[in-house]
């Protein structure tokens, strides 16, 4: 099936989460013309393999127009790819934006930062060696949304914080904006809070 790239005509549902500089028909597709979930998950698949291959430049992926009840399938069909683990995903439920985004090392360096600030932590003190063993930072993760108005919503941050026994996650996430517009990093944080 040839792909169905998107003729710009979805601005208002884009707005709503960010409005990058470089949608093109290359970077947004719609899955407004596909008749069931799993065609639209075999398009959203092969597209991510063609994409993200080696010599492709192409870092972002945005599908619009995704019915309610396929996003977060089609999500964590993506995210059970091995190939595709390292992507990082949102499931925009309330704008029905799927976004895949190849991370480069603006996103990465927070891990690091992190790091460096649990040993600043631990080495003046501020908490006690217990507390500090049951601070949880992790990256990599998808989270579920449940007590937000984006309650079917799915989102990846660069990293997130939060002690154990949490159940309110994240209890602080990080997102890097180095190669994310304004508007994005308030459509992620909107998300997150």
């Amino acid at each position: 099936m040839p792909p169905r790239n998107l003729q710009i005509s979805t601005e208002s549902a884009i707005s709503s989460i960010s409005s990058p500089p470089d949608f093109s028909p290359q970077t947004l597709f719609s899955a407004a013309g596909f008749q069931s979930e799993s065609e639209f998950t075999a398009f959203v698949l092969t597209t991510l393999e063609e994409r993200h291959r080696p010599a492709s430049l192409e870092s972002d992926s945005y599908f619009v127009d995704v019915p309610r009840d396929w996003g977060k399938v089609v999500f964590f069909a993506v995210e059970q790819s091995c190939e595709f683990r390292i992507l990082r995903k949102t499931w925009n439920a309330v704008a029905q934006i799927l976004r895949f985004r190849m991370p480069n090392p603006g996103h990465t360096c927070v891990q690091s930062w992190l790091g460096a600030c649990k040993e600043d932590w631990l080495f003046t003190g501020a908490p006690t060696q217990t507390k500090m063993t049951s601070l949880n930072v992790v990256t990599g993760i998808s989270l579920e949304l449940p007590h937000s108005l984006y309650s079917s919503s799915v989102k990846e941050p660069d990293a997130t914080i939060f002690p154990d026994g949490y159940d309110l996650r994240p209890a602080n996430a990080f997102e890097a904006g180095w190669s994310e517009t304004a508007d994005g990093l308030d459509a992620d944080a909107e998300m997150l809070l």
